[in-house]
């Protein structure tokens, strides 16, 4: 199982990679292509307001037991639960 720090550098890559809205054209374009409907329902971005490294420090804390493979699922879930 990953220690501390290895969950800290886990959790920022996870909610770099899954959180951070798309930028470059070619990135709105990759999501358009993943969630065409987003055109017509406008799909809202998820954004890191919010989220510093004291947060992150915290929850890598509270996630000590968890696999990297759990790490993941649990921020997409959040990402998810950000559109319901």
């Amino acid at each position: 199982m990953p220690n501390k720090n290895e969950r800290r550098l886990m959790l920022f890559h996870y909610l770099v990679k899954y959180c951070t809205p798309p930028k470059t054209n070619w990135e709105k374009a990759q999501f358009i292509y993943k969630y065409p409907r987003s055109i017509f329902q406008s799909k809202k971005l998820v954004r890191l307001e919010g989220v510093d490294q004291n947060l992150i420090d915290r929850i890598a804390e509270e996630t000590e037991g968890f696999s990297g493979r759990e790490l993941m699922k649990m921020v997409v879930a959040w990402h998810d639960a950000a559109f319901t």
